[in-house]
């Protein structure tokens, strides 16, 4: 028996499932062809995507059944609302998806505006635009090749939404 009372002739780091020293624990795990690249900052200035039709039904729900279920936890709330979220039928939800619909036709344009200010912004401050200026954003995801193309009379109808009461169009 070791006389300093470890009992053991292993190192007290070893001992306690730490890497020896001088070893990196992240180096037998880590592959140099999977390294991530750092995400690039979000500006805070941008626009915010609507929330999708499920996350209007969650909070409207949950809204409601927080005050007649106040001794649940919002876990159970949230796994109940989505089981009723899954039993709805399409007619029901398709109110949330009218509204989300809208909202991304608002976001599109929103977005669009914001791009060419941004890359205005760096031309005019001498900068090179930023990539992601340049190429047109892919929003629907069914068609990736589709950039965001409205025509004025799209650009006018969400114009329009913009001014009205978000309450009246729902």
């Amino acid at each position: 028996m070791d006389e300093a009372g470890g009992g053991s002739s292993q190192s007290a780091s070893t001992q306690l499932g730490m890497a020896p020293e001088g070893s990196d624990p992240d180096a037998e795990l880590a592959d140099p062809a999977k390294k991530r690249r750092p995400r690039r900052p979000k500006d805070p200035n941008a626009p915010k995507k609507p929330q999708n039709a499920y996350f209007r039904y969650r909070d409207q729900e949950l809204g409601r059944m927080k005050t007649d279920n106040e001794t649940e936890t919002i876990t159970d709330l949230t796994r109940r609302i989505s089981e009723n979220w899954k039993n709805l039928s399409t007619k029901d939800k398709q109110p949330f998806f009218d509204q989300y619909n809208r909202e991304i036709d608002v976001y599109r344009v929103i977005y669009k505006e914001y791009r060419l200010a941004m890359k205005a912004r760096a031309e005019a401050l001498g900068e090179t635009p930023d990539p992601s200026l340049l190429d047109p954003p892919v929003i629907n995801p069914a068609d990736p090749n589709d950039p965001v193309q409205l025509d004025e009379e799209d650009e006018q109808e969400v114009h329009l939404l913009l001014d009205s009461d978000p309450v009246e169009n729902a």
